[in-house]
């Protein structure tokens, strides 16, 4: 069986996405425009795009769904 459909997986694809956005890199010799993604930024961005796939749209300034689909 394949996770690649799940929750998790999707919020995963979804930091990877803001990562590359953000110039952020998950390796300590980042050089150029990318900075390192400390644990601080990883854990809490990931728990966005969790919130995000899990209420389906996310409003920071309010934390809840401002979105259906």
């Amino acid at each position: 069986m394949s996770d690649s459909g799940t929750k998790e997986a999707v919020a995963l694809e979804l930091l990877k996405l803001i990562k590359k956005a953000e110039n952020k890199t998950f390796s300590p010799d980042a050089n150029g425009d990318y900075s390192l993604a400390d644990r601080e930024w990883i854990l809490t961005t990931y728990g966005e795009c969790i919130s995000t796939i899990h209420n389906r749209w996310y409003s920071k300034e309010e934390g809840e769904p401002t979105h259906s689909f």
